[in-house]
C-alpha cells in the first residue's frame, strides 16, 4: 500500500520522494550541517597551525582537506579531535588551499568550510643548504652540522 504522500510524489515525478521525509536522523544531520566553520591558519616553514569555529556544539571531530595550490593531488586528514590542529610535512614557500568540515561519525559530515589559502614561510639559509645537499648528493645533514660564518 502506498502512502498518500508517495502517490502525490509519483504523480509529480519526484525521483526519490524519501528525500522529502524529515526523519529524526535527517533533521539531526540538517541542523548539524547548516552552520559553516570559520577557519584561520598560521603557517610556518613546514607546518601550518589551523583553528576553526565548530559548526555546532556537538561536533567533536573534524576532517581537514588541504592541497598545494595548482596541484591535482589532495589530502584529507580524517576525524581530528584537536582544535587547533597543526598540519605537518608541508613544503616551504608553497601556497596551500585548506578547508575543514565536521565529522560526527557514521557518514554524518558537514559541508566543507570556505577555503583559505596559506603560504608557508621561506626557508632560512641553513635549511636551504640542507635541502640542496640532500637533493644533489642524497646526504641528510643534521642542523647542527651546518656552520655559516667566518
Amino acid at each position: 500500500m502506498k502512502l498518500p504522500w508517495r502517490n502525490v510524489a509519483d504523480k509529480l515525478r519526484i525521483p526519490d520522494a524519501r528525500r522529502l521525509v524529515h526523519t529524526p536522523d535527517r533533521l539531526f544531520r540538517q541542523r548539524h550541517h547548516q552552520r559553516r566553520h570559520a577557519l584561520v591558519g598560521n603557517p610556518g616553514i613546514r607546518t601550518a597551525q589551523l583553528q576553526w569555529t565548530p559548526g555546532s556544539d556537538d561536533q567533536t571531530a573534524w576532517d581537514i582537506f588541504y592541497k598545494a595550490d595548482g596541484d591535482a593531488d589532495s589530502t584529507i586528514v580524517e576525524a581530528i579531535t584537536k582544535n587547533p590542529y597543526t598540519l605537518t610535512g608541508l613544503e616551504p614557500e608553497t601556497n596551500y588551499i585548506v578547508r575543514v568540515r565536521g565529522n560526527c561519525g557514521g557518514g554524518n559530515v558537514s559541508r566543507w568550510s570556505n577555503e583559505i589559502t596559506l603560504t608557508t614561510d621561506i626557508l632560512n639559509l641553513c635549511e636551504a643548504v640542507r635541502r640542496d645537499v640532500s637533493q644533489r648528493f642524497g646526504i641528510q645533514l643534521q642542523p647542527e652540522a651546518i656552520f655559516v660564518g667566518e
